[in-house]
């Protein structure tokens, strides 16, 4: 795949520093195939080195002028080499293109029911949170819609656990406590040893803290917003040239 120009150096082309660095606060892994993919590997950029392993073939796709990665429903999904999810406070996210509202999740990490998870079932966004001891927290919210890209957020405080979709807290409930160690590795698009989702994702993040409701529509006002680099130069003609590409490299914003 030839990748932009833009995007060919991976997350830091020039500066290295995000444009919007509280974004990256607590950050510990953050997965954007628009930002150098190489062949088996989808690259962690949140600097803790949780790669993830392609797994029975899922592919790289361009979308809206991005790149997302393309799950079949069938066996494809992405696995890092150990859990990343937290014990305490946390949030995941994502930009998922569902193809089906059936069943499908999205970003998990599962053992019985020690588990945190996003995804789709029976028609429904769901989150969900799991003790490990049988107890568990599951929020539905109505209406997922396929053939769409949206945003889909978990945020879990040590008492409170609230479902977001494309910005907006639709629905929360009281958290059941997750372990977090002990557990399988993150897995991107399978629960278990047979679901599988069939959609495409991108721009998977994962922090150890539970965002602010402004940090979560920031995250949801565009795909990849997380990703754009700040500036250090200030000359205007850079500036109407690399608003093309995605980066604003100096000027006024």
């Amino acid at each position: 795949m030839i990748l932009p120009a833009t995007y060919q150096n991976g997350f830091a082309p020039r500066d290295g520093q995000p444009l919007y660095p509280s974004l990256w606060r607590g950050c510990v892994g953050a997965w954007n195939p628009g930002l150098g993919p190489s062949g088996l590997t989808l690259r962690d950029w949140s600097g803790f080195g949780n790669h993830g392993t392609l797994t029975n073939g899922p592919t790289f796709a361009a979308s809206q002028g991005k790149y997302a990665m393309s799950f079949d429903g069938t066996d494809d999904y992405v696995e890092t080499s150990m859990h990343i999810i937290p014990a305490g406070n946390a949030t995941i996210s994502c930009w998922v293109y569902t193809r089906s509202t059936v069943e499908g999740y999205f970003l998990v990490e599962w053992s019985t029911d020690n588990n945190m998870y996003v995804g789709v079932f029976s028609g429904n966004w769901i989150a969900r949170t799991g003790d490990g001891g049988g107890g568990f927290s599951s929020l539905l919210s109505t209406a997922a819609t396929a053939d769409k890209w949206t945003h889909l957020s978990a945020s879990r405080t040590s008492s409170t656990l609230t479902l977001y979709l494309n910005g907006a807290a639709m629905v929360s409930t009281s958290a059941t406590s997750y372990q977090g160690g002990g557990i399988q590795p993150l897995r991107i698009c399978r629960l278990g040893t047979s679901i599988y989702a069939n959609c495409l994702i991108s721009d998977a993040m994962i922090h150890s803290r539970a965002l602010s409701p402004n940090e979560i529509r920031t995250l949801a006002t565009r795909r990849g917003i997380a990703y754009v680099m700040a500036p250090r130069r200030r000359s205007s003609a850079q500036v109407t040239t690399n608003r093309r590409r995605r980066i604003i490299i100096g000027g006024n914003r």
